[in-house]
Order: structure tokens, then sequence, then C-alpha cells
């Protein structure tokens, strides 16, 4: 007959093993990848990120400073007819704010 403080015993043992089966399997979960930071916490890198600038955007308009014209021009005994194009002032009005985004990369080894 088993006496009670015999099933405690075995029952804490029956604990304390499958207790250390579960740490076992765990450490070998984590054996394959894991990596230890400078605190000395063991991690799991998941993926590798870049910071990657996206421009402001802007709306951009023109506002006309000078006609296109012809003018002729005497050089020696030929005159010439001269076409100057138009001038434009380009009017930049800024829609959105430039950003940072996350972009993922390949991980390098250690």
């Amino acid at each position: 007959m088993m006496t009670p403080n015999f099933a405690l015993r075995s029952g804490a043992l029956r604990l304390t093993a499958i207790s250390a089966a579960l740490a076992v399997t765990a450490s070998f979960a984590w054996a394959d990848d894991s990596r230890v930071d400078g605190k000395g916490e063991r991690y799991k890198l998941v993926s590798c990120h870049k910071n990657v600038e996206v421009p402001a955007q802007y709306k951009v308009s023109k506002k006309l400073i000078k006609k296109p014209h012809r003018k002729y021009v005497q050089r020696g005994h030929v005159i010439e007819l001269r076409e100057y194009p138009a001038v434009y002032k380009e009017i930049r009005t800024k829609v959105r704010d430039a950003y940072i985004v996350l972009k993922e990369v390949p991980c390098a080894n250690k």
C-alpha cells in the first residue's frame, strides 16, 4: 500500500520530469536560430528592415513671365528671323511632407 508521503513525492517527481522535458524541448526549438543580445537575453530574428525615405510631394503650376516672340536681327548682309520661347515661372505647392517607410530586406548572417 502506498503511503500519502510516497504519493506526494511521486507526483512531485512526475511534475519535475515533465518540467525538465518541456525545458529541453524549448531549448531545442530555440537552438537553431536563436541569438543573444548585449544584455545576455535570447531572441529570435524574425525579419530585417531598412529605412526608405519617400520624398515630399508637390503640386506644380506655371506662371507666364514672358510671351514667346519673334525678332528680326541683321547680321552683315543677312537679316535673320529669330524665335524666342516663352518664359515661365514654376510655382511649387507642397501637398505632402516627406516620410520614412520600413522596407523589408534580406538579413545578413551574423
